[in-house]
């Protein structure tokens, strides 16, 4: 019996995702990945130093904090937010040219609107720096969310083994 309620409850939450603006969300970062996975295993296949470039020994991050805007923040809509990561070099690289780069689609119908890009100030091994991004929430309650990771100048994916930063809010009238 315990074991039926679980799978109801399986099919019942993955029914509301699908159903929602956090589903419609959830499906293109799903489909943005499975595009950008795919799109490395073929230049992986082909050699390319691109891979290569994001796999450096010594580059590495650390999350501090949400210096605004902490995870479930709830907002109304149509309202204009900044979002601010705190992170660190914790590695022993400079980084130097270096974006946030959102994962998915920047606007649309039920979607956080931002930039699809924001530069990462020149930091130092052992340095904090804050990244600001601008977003303008839907105009449609519900829950939203978006993953933003590390690129050069050229969009090559970096710290490749690291979490995503992200922004996730809960729309209201």
């Amino acid at each position: 019996m315990d074991t039926l309620l679980a799978v109801i409850g399986v099919i019942l939450t993955v029914i509301i995702v699908l159903f929602t603006g956090q589903g419609e969300e959830i499906k293109e970062n799903i489909k943005y990945r499975l595009r950008m996975f795919v799109k490395k295993i073929k230049v992986f296949k082909r050699g390319h130093t691109d891979i290569q470039k994001s796999l450096v020994l010594g580059d590495k991050s650390k999350f501090i904090c949400d210096v605004t805007i902490p995870d479930g923040t709830i907002v109304k809509v149509n309202q204009k937010l900044t979002k601010i990561w705190e992170i660190q070099n914790v590695g022993s690289i400079i980084w130097d040219n270096r974006y946030l780069q959102r994962e998915g689609p920047c606007e649309g119908p039920k979607r956080l609107k931002s930039r699809n890009r924001v530069r990462i100030p020149y930091t130092e091994p052992g340095q904090r720096v804050k990244i600001k991004v601008l977003f303008i929430v839907p105009g449609v309650p519900g829950s939203y969310y978006c993953e933003w990771k590390m690129v050069d100048e050229k969009g090559n994916y970096l710290l490749t083994n690291q979490k995503p930063v992200a922004v996730f809010v809960d729309v209201v009238y």
